[in-house]
């Protein structure tokens, strides 16, 4: 006997649905940025300045939701930075002031 797939016992549309609504009291999505804004692109050019000078790829320095966060709450110290999803300690250390020198 096969088993029922959840679409069979209609749960996957119920499911779905759940999945893609915003949670109440959750954190959600900041306001975005947008992508032309002098400063976030400014921190993409950074971005790719030191991935090239490591020979790694951009979004192993900082991903886009990083960046975005950057140019949405401007940091002004490590300190701030650090609470920015996505910067930890070592990050702050590699990358950190020259971050912090364009957002200021």
């Amino acid at each position: 006997m096969a088993a029922r797939s959840l679409a069979q016992r209609g749960r996957v549309g119920e499911r779905e649905l759940r999945s893609r609504e915003p949670v109440a009291g959750g954190h959600g999505d900041p306001p975005r940025v947008p992508e032309d804004d002098g400063l976030f692109l400014a921190l993409k050019t950074l971005r790719k300045q030191l991935a090239d000078e490591r020979s790694v790829p951009a979004y192993i320095v900082f991903s886009d939701a990083t960046l975005l966060q950057m140019a949405q709450r401007r940091p002004a110290t490590e300190t701030e930075l650090l609470s920015i999803p996505g910067v930890g300690p070592k990050k702050l250390e590699l990358y950190g002031a020259r971050f912090l020198a364009v957002l200021r």
